[in-house]
């Protein structure tokens, strides 16, 4: 299932004319999206992949932004020019600032790092490293990442393409306070949510 073919079929279901601009529709539907996406990966876990999600450390810098998709930070290696990678060791703030108070002295390949909040929606988390890097390494951060959402420009997800029916339903249940149900409607796109819930969760421990 497309963008378009989504978007027509909950069209369809809520009664809105294929042809009709309906500005308040439109403007909820991405909203729709990601409310299913992030529903549902966070209830099935096991379709969040780990994944490796790269960046770049910035020379004499011991500050970087943790990818905004990196939703747990489980590991962080240090790539040289070469490919050798290094695994760094994870430690406290308080035990890095004791152990390197002072970034700017023997930069080098960074060999341990801390995490620390940013306080930006966009990158929430910083990794500050030691030592401080003298070259441009390649960062690698192992952990779960959350894909986008369907949309305009993402036309096509794992969800909308291989669980279609669980994706629709979970938007409905969202949209259902488009049209002002929050009882009925609620209520049996709810039920209906839960029960194909149970189908992808069955299937996927048969790959065990």
């Amino acid at each position: 299932m497309t963008y378009d073919e989504a978007v027509e079929a909950l069209q369809t279901m809520f009664e809105v004319p294929i042809n009709d601009e309906d500005e308040n529709f439109l403007r909820i539907i991405p909203r729709a999206f990601e409310y299913a996406s992030n529903r549902i990966y966070r209830d099935m876990r096991n379709l969040t992949a780990v994944r490796r999600t790269t960046a770049t450390f910035t020379v004499s810098n011991r500050e970087l932004l943790v990818p905004q998709s990196v939703i747990i930070v489980y590991a962080v290696n240090a790539v040289t020019s070469a490919g050798v990678r290094s695994n760094l060791e994870r430690i406290s703030v308080e035990a890095l600032d004791i152990f390197w108070p002072n970034p700017t002295l023997n930069p080098g390949l960074p060999d341990k790092y801390a995490i620390i909040g940013n306080g930006t929606l966009t990158n929430p988390y910083i990794v500050l490293v030691m030592p401080t890097p003298n070259l441009a390494y390649t960062a690698e951060f192992i952990g779960p990442v959350r894909p986008p959402p369907l949309s305009q420009t993402n036309t096509q997800t794992y969800l909308s393409v291989i669980l279609p029916d669980l994706h629709l339903a979970a938007c409905s249940i969202f949209l259902a306070g488009y049209q002002r149900d929050f009882q009925q409607a609620v209520a049996g796109y709810e039920a209906q949510y839960k029960e194909l819930l149970n189908d992808p969760q069955l299937e996927s421990t048969q790959q065990n």
